[in-house]
């Protein structure tokens, strides 16, 4: 219960962290990450509407690959698969620290870990169809569910 405490002194700053998954599709494989990082994103960029004009900054770090021991953590249904996704290069931890800080005193919403990702971000908006054709084109089409 900390948004009541910042919006009575009217300033402070959240920090919500998503994925590049929650900005860039990831494939079918993926589903529960994919539609779980797509609402915290949509949650952050509703939190700053709100919360902006009231003094309190939002941020939304979507890293892609960060060394982190999250693959010890990842529950394998059938065969493992590694998992598909654009292939953005992975950064240590406090270079993610650094980054976030910097967003913060900078009062920016959008943290992305992999430059290219805000190609790709750029090429999805200019035109979605176009973008999901050639995903999906990159897509093997053996795999049946």
């Amino acid at each position: 219960m900390f948004l009541p405490e910042l919006l009575g002194q009217g300033s402070g700053h959240i920090v919500n962290t998503a994925s590049t998954a929650g900005l860039l599709p990831y494939g079918f494989d993926r589903l529960p990450y994919t539609a779980t990082k797509h609402a915290v994103v949509g949650l952050s960029e509703s939190l700053a509407l709100y919360l902006r004009p009231r003094g309190i900054g939002v941020t939304c770090l979507c890293p892609a690959g960060v060394a982190t021991n999250i693959v010890e953590q990842i529950t394998f249904y059938g065969d493992p698969r590694p998992p598909r996704g654009p292939s953005f290069p992975v950064v240590d931890a406090d270079g993610v620290g650094e980054l976030v800080a910097e967003a913060i005193a900078a009062d920016r919403f959008l943290v992305l870990t992999a430059p290219d990702a805000a190609s790709e971000l750029r090429e999805r908006a200019a035109d979605i169809d176009a973008y999901l054709a050639r995903i999906a084109g990159q897509v093997p089409v053996s795999r049946a569910w």
